[in-house]
């Protein structure tokens, strides 16, 4: 079978999706079966698989909102695939009837909390999922959150859908390394958290909470805030900034090599986010053995199981307790088995060749 992935986020995203994209390939690269043909589709090709064949298609050729729509499709028709893959939203576009087509569907916040996200990406979604969900004949999500999200926005999805349960990458172990701590300035005790800091991730009420800890207790621990700065934040990062000397430190985007360590020597994560279509960190700090106080919304509990503990990210009171209550114990990570990327491969290999 001859299998098309579009895969722009390889270069030109660097968080959750890039990461989906990058591993989830890696992993098909691995696994792939010498009859199958499958091609990657980027921006620039930097021939990093092993059986896997890119196809760079630059970004000067035409903006890349349109060239999905007229450059990408043309190329991609002219090798004549069985199957294009979108890895990202929106997609594929303007293909021959006889090709078959499956989006991967990461979430679906931008049309549900559209208060989060830019008007461009809220109008991007409203307008063109619907086609996307008619036209498609496969549907990929990444856990049951997600699925019954769309289901109920979109019932047409009903017969076309399956959620699969991202991976964790190999490196996300027990990693002690202190020079990793020294590299970011960060002392040996401190909460972390790992996002990008947007609106869903809830950042105000960790700080909040995180201050009035700070004012109960003798010795606290810093608080890591780890990642970039994303959209609809100015006033948040204005009160990072504020309170940089009360313990909270903001060392923006880690290389990805340095996380596991980063997690690894951290007392707790802690990730109050108010949505989630799977959230990859609390599987990531689990895989580290790290002890997670997490949000207990959307699909963060499918993802940490009975390894966390819950706090209701509307209630900044619940969190500040559990703060409160890791100075004497915190609930240890036991028997946490880190989720295969290869087993997501497998799985996502099967319902593009075969559907559901």
């Amino acid at each position: 079978m001859k299998i098309v992935f579009l895969a722009d986020p390889l270069d030109n995203q660097y968080a959750g999706i890039h990461y989906y994209c990058k591993a989830l390939l890696h992993a098909i690269d691995k696994i792939k079966a010498p009859e199958d043909e499958i091609f990657v589709q980027r921006i620039k090709s930097e021939k990093v698989f092993q059986q896997l064949k890119e196809i760079a298609i630059p970004s000067n050729i035409l903006p890349r909102r349109l060239a999905a729509f007229y450059s990408i499709p043309k190329v991609i028709s002219k090798l004549q695939p069985d199957v294009v893959v979108e890895m990202a939203h929106f997609g594929p576009f303007n293909l021959n009837k006889n090709i078959r087509r499956v989006t991967m569907i990461h979430d679906i916040s931008p049309v549900t909390h559209p208060e989060w996200h830019s008007r461009l990406s809220t109008y991007a979604h409203r307008f063109l999922l619907p086609g996307i969900f008619k036209k498609s004949n496969g549907i990929l999500t990444n856990s049951s959150f997600c699925l019954n999200e769309i289901l109920r926005k979109y019932p047409s999805a009903k017969n076309k859908i399956k959620a699969i349960p991202l991976g964790v990458d190999t490196q996300f172990k027990k990693t002690l390394n202190l020079q990793i701590l020294k590299k970011y300035n960060i002392s040996s005790d401190y909460f972390l958290f790992v996002g990008t800091i947007e609106p869903r991730k809830n950042l105000e009420t960790l700080i909040n909470a995180y201050l009035k800890f700070r004012q109960k207790s003798k010795q606290p621990p810093d608080l890591v805030i780890c990642g970039k700065i994303g959209w609809k934040v100015k006033e948040l990062t204005e009160k990072i900034k504020r309170h940089k000397n009360e313990g909270i430190i903001h060392i923006g985007y880690a290389d990805y090599t340095d996380l596991p360590a980063l997690y690894s020597h951290a007392k707790a994560f802690i990730f109050p986010s108010l949505y989630e279509g799977y959230g990859l960190p609390v599987a990531e700090a689990l895989s580290c053995e790290t002890p997670v106080i997490c949000s207990n919304k959307t699909a963060i509990p499918e993802v940490a199981g009975t390894q966390a503990s819950y706090f209701d990210p509307e209630n900044e009171k619940e969190l500040l307790n559990h703060l409160l209550a890791s100075e004497n114990k915190l609930k240890k990570v036991s028997d946490y088995i880190r989720p295969s990327w290869e087993k997501c491969a497998q799985a996502t290999l099967e319902f593009i060749k075969k559907g559901l």
